[in-house]
């Protein structure tokens, strides 16, 4: 994969063009986010980008980080998890109960926008709901679902590829406006779970966004906080960059939380202006911000020092892991790592091991898996075991958790009193992450 990878530099923020911008720490990190079989060990690489915050709209970019042409190719053979086949659907939760919130009537049009195998959709089906609308490049719908039925799956790119889109810029005139006539349903909900951040004209995907939406039509996106960004996105964002879009797009930001049990923060935008059929009112909305100044810079202070932090934690929960790894090395005792993700990567890259020295087990609940490889920051690989075969009526010294949900924190801490594993210590940094 390595002589694939190229890089690029920016000096300007990608939103608003601004150079008045703070430069955080370099981040590294495998580039795909599931260990491999030894025969495709090749798609996987050792990436590092250098990320940026914007002081002028909030958002984070790479001053150098992955080029487009890498990202597209790294795209043909990345391995996204499908949440229709159990694999991560219980991080959908939030999201496709957020949605459901917006809903009023069964006949309420929706897409999702980058939902690969349309986990979202297929629920709402089963709900009832049949004015579904699935985009993404990479669409993986080839099975028996039946939900299915009431989807619409595109395979293309939003906007251009957007019947919506299309139809009300076929209908546009020069002047700017609309001619209502022949343009197709717009959508009552635009779902968008994790894809902004993958966008490289982010606030160009939200005025297509605009077009597509009815007046008062609910957006409902999700984005990684600062310090969990990953070398694949072009930005990161906050809630000072997606209001600043937002105020830019003719959205107001009406609501954003994060739950405990969740990686991801949920940002809620209603669309009060149409950009095409009211573009002056348009450009007088864009001139009056939804954060006071004051906010904005509390934000900023707390987003310049998630940037600073080289990885998918904080500087405490660093300092707390070392300290407790140290005597373990020393003494020459196994360390085990139940986790096989980003996560775990970044707790490697942390840890910094001398691997001719430290005897180091990774395991995950994957069968599957079992003896899949994982890269670890030297790019050296180590296999991966399946948890319930290599753990199973054993005492372990020390097991780091590689997770980040409390939920997944509750399955493992069940499922090793199942198999009748005992630890002396376990680790879950988040609790060391204040």
């Amino acid at each position: 994969m390595s002589n694939i990878i190229s890089y690029e530099q920016f000096d300007c923020c990608p939103v608003c063009g601004s150079k008045h911008y703070t430069i955080g720490s370099e981040h590294k990190e495998m580039l795909q986010m599931l260990p491999m079989k030894a025969q495709d060990i090749a798609q996987q690489d050792i990436v590092k980008f250098t990320p940026a915050l914007c002081e002028n709209c909030g958002l984070s970019f790479n001053l150098e980080g992955l080029s487009n042409h890498s990202r597209g190719i790294i795209y043909k053979n990345y391995q996204f998890l499908k949440p229709s086949t159990g694999v991560g659907a219980a991080n959908y939760v939030t999201f496709i109960n957020e949605v459901r919130k917006h809903l009023k009537s069964k006949d309420d049009a929706v897409i999702e926008i980058g939902g690969y195998d349309g986990y979202l959709l297929r629920e709402l089906s089963k709900d009832g709901y049949h004015d579904l609308t699935l985009i993404d490049p990479s669409v993986q719908t080839d099975d028996d679902d039946t939900a299915l039925q009431n989807i619409v799956s595109i395979n293309g790119f939003f906007p251009s590829d957007d019947p919506v889109y299309k139809s009300r810029h076929a209908n546009k005139e020069v002047q700017g406006s609309c001619i209502e006539h022949n343009v197709l349903r717009r959508y009552k909900v635009v779902a968008a779970k994790d894809v902004l951040q993958m966008i490289d004209d982010p606030l160009g995907f939200i005025k297509g966004m605009n077009d597509i939406m009815e007046l008062g039509g609910i957006a409902v996106l999700t984005s990684v906080p600062l310090h969990t960004m990953h070398s694949l996105q072009c930005v990161h964002l906050g809630i000072n960059a997606y209001t600043y879009i937002a105020q830019q797009c003719g959205f107001t930001l009406i609501d954003t939380y994060k739950r405990p049990e969740n990686g991801y923060v949920v940002y809620v935008l209603r669309k009060d202006v149409d950009l095409i059929e009211d573009a002056d009112k348009a450009q007088e909305f864009a001139k009056i911000p939804q954060r006071s100044a004051e906010d904005f810079q509390k934000e900023q202070q707390l987003q310049r020092e998630l940037i600073k932090t080289n990885g998918q934690f904080g500087q405490k929960a660093a300092a707390y892991l070392k300290s407790v790894v140290k005597p373990y090395v020393e003494q020459g005792q196994e360390i085990v790592i139940y986790g096989t993700g980003f996560y775990s990567f970044c707790i490697l890259d942390t840890l910094n091991l001398d691997m001719s020295k430290t005897k180091l087990t990774l395991v995950n609940s994957s069968q599957e898996q079992d003896g899949f490889l994982f890269m670890l920051p030297s790019r050296e690989t180590i296999a991966v075991h399946y948890a319930k075969r290599e753990l199973s009526n054993r005492h372990i010294h020390l097991l780091i958790l590689g997770i980040m949900s409390p939920l997944f924190k509750a399955e493992i801490e069940s499922f090793l009193k199942e198999i009748n594993c005992s630890c002396d210590q376990i680790i879950y940094l988040p609790d060391h992450d204040a």
